[in-house]
């Protein structure tokens, strides 16, 4: 036993994870005591608590989310060791040993009034939770839709609880970044992906998969709108308290907007006029500096009213930069 990881102690007879973080320690019992089954989960859950570390999570929630991941371990093996054992072995234990079964009392009514499949209701949801927006809302809400439908096609919407939701974050993390567009990602299937040891700088960030586990939250409130859900959202209690802080990001000096109001999307009329002109879109850049919005939300105010844009902008344009008019 000299030789066994530093992360895997022992007490009574049974063996437990114990990892000293400079946030705190963690420590939970395996549920065995054999060495041999305790190393594998000690090292699964080892490798598991390094991803929640590079994922800036505070210690309090890594513990939490380590405890649902040796629950889900050992639970894993229970259910292999049940499959793995013949009926015709069963059949002849005596009856004191089978195992018991929980009196249940069969359900008449469907879990929920409407049960949906998770698959074949995404277009609806995305129908109904999109009515506003660009192209780039829609894209993410589609993403996050997606990988939970990919990961549960044959789920219904009532077959995730807590456990599930929990399960889905822990795939999220194992994610790589621009997983559809990005080589060799691709062209793989995302439980293939799922398995290999992608590199740190490549997973999503944590911000990433905070906004994704939102926009499930929303999937799951609209599941229960239509009848096909009841009870607490799975996806609304997983959100996470991240030690990482926001990207802080530089203001503009006074020269900046000098080159930037001096280039020739401002101060030439033929370039605005043609198609570097149009592409540049060069009000947005006005309406930023004097109302401090963000792109995203002034693109998102431009679906919504453009005509109303239109009008404002050209007041703008006359009234800012006369001499560009």
């Amino acid at each position: 036993m000299a030789n066994r990881a530093t992360y895997l102690t022992t007490r009574n007879g049974h063996y437990y994870f114990k990892r000293k973080l400079t946030s705190g320690m963690i420590r939970l019992s395996l549920r065995t005591s054999n060495v041999n089954t305790a190393s594998h989960r000690a090292a699964t859950l080892f490798i598991y608590t390094n991803q929640l570390r590079r994922l800036g999570f505070q210690h309090r929630e890594m513990l939490r989310l380590t405890k649902v991941r040796a629950e889900q371990i050992h639970e894993e093996a229970l259910t292999a060791a049940a499959f793995r054992q013949p009926v015709a072995q069963l059949a002849t234990q005596p009856l004191a040993q089978l195992p018991a079964t929980p009196h249940v009392t069969p359900s008449i009514q469907p879990p929920v009034p409407r049960p949906l499949l998770l698959l074949a209701s995404l277009e609806d949801a995305l129908r109904d939770l999109c009515r506003s927006g660009g192209k780039e809302h829609h894209r993410k809400y589609r993403e996050a839709f997606n990988e939970l439908s990919l990961l549960n096609p044959s789920a219904h919407f009532h077959d995730f609880r807590f456990a599930e939701a929990s399960l889905h974050l822990q795939n999220l993390m194992r994610l790589p970044r621009r997983r559809t567009d990005r080589k060799p990602y691709k062209n793989m299937a995302i439980a293939d992906v799922l398995e290999l040891d992608t590199p740190p700088d490549q997973l999503l960030s944590a911000t990433s998969i905070n906004e994704r586990m939102k926009r499930l939250a929303r999937l799951f409130d609209w599941a229960a709108e239509n009848e096909a859900y009841s009870g607490s959202n799975p996806f609304r209690s997983q959100t996470l308290k991240l030690t990482e802080k926001p990207r802080e990001r530089s203001r503009y000096t006074p020269e900046d907007l000098n080159i930037l109001l001096s280039s020739a999307l401002f101060t030439d009329s033929e370039y605005r006029s043609g198609p570097g002109g149009s592409k540049s879109w060069w009000w947005l850049i006005m309406l930023a500096l004097y109302t401090g919005a963000r792109v995203g939300e002034l693109a998102q105010w431009l679906q919504i009213a453009p005509n109303l844009v239109h009008h404002n902008l050209i007041a703008l344009r006359l009234t800012v930069i006369p001499h560009s008019a």
